[in-house]
């Protein structure tokens, strides 16, 4: 069996990205009402109702984020990871199950949690980015697989062609770009993850969906690998 999960509001109670972008927001009068305005374009990201990229790139847009914000939230993101997904991956990994981290998210801060995780950096497919010689960002790289509007698909495809890892194939997330890679059949099943974020498309549209990691554990050891 092979599993990818998502990151944010999966693996971690937060969304990176605008943890970085609060953060670079922390002397800013107006941050308050400039954080809450990054939370809705996020939702709006993950309930489907704007693209994917065009979502990334508006909240990129609300303050100048350096490598260094990237590295601070990726150390404090340790201290968020959801209850109990440690030992889920730990539990998948000893038994021989493949684990990925597909995410949206940029991947200097994910890795340190994959460290925690005992994922694999190879294992880890997210969003990349330039920056100038002060570490300031001055892009991201559009040619990323994570950098698509078709959800985690594209990526999953990616992981196959290059690395041919065991089915099942099972994705768990909390958004519409996780749903898509089991709508689309990049993988033969989904459980969507609410025990951070309970999003509509996911209540909706799932085939099944999980409050907590101990219902995630029974069904991916009940239901999927029998």
């Amino acid at each position: 069996m092979t599993i990818f999960f998502d990151f944010d509001s999966t693996l971690v109670s937060k969304e990176s990205l605008d943890e970085v972008i609060a953060l670079a927001l922390a002397d800013s009068p107006d941050r308050i009402e400039q954080t809450e305005a990054v939370a809705a374009i996020t939702d709006k990201g993950m309930e489907g109702a704007i693209p994917f990229t065009e979502s990334v790139r508006q909240r990129l847009a609300v303050a100048p984020v350096t490598h260094q914000h990237f590295e601070a939230i990726g150390k404090e993101l340790c201290e968020h990871i959801t209850p109990r997904m440690a030992e889920l991956c730990a539990e998948l990994i000893e038994r021989g199950h493949e684990v990925y981290i597909i995410s949206g998210g940029f991947k200097t801060s994910i890795l340190p949690v994959a460290k925690l995780l005992g994922v694999h950096a190879d294992n880890v497919w997210a969003n990349t980015y330039t920056t100038d010689q002060s570490g300031v960002l001055t892009g991201v790289d559009t040619d990323n697989p994570c950098f698509t509007d078709f959800g985690k698909s594209p990526v999953i495809e990616a992981i196959v062609r290059k690395n041919a890892p065991p089915r099942p194939y099972v994705m768990v997330g909390d958004g519409a770009n996780d749903l898509a890679a089991f709508e689309s059949d990049a993988v033969d099943h989904f459980c969507g993850f609410a025990g951070n974020k309970a999003r509509t498309v996911i209540l909706e549209r799932a085939p099944r969906v999980a409050y907590t990691t101990s219902e995630l554990r029974d069904f991916l050891f009940s239901e999927v690998a029998v």
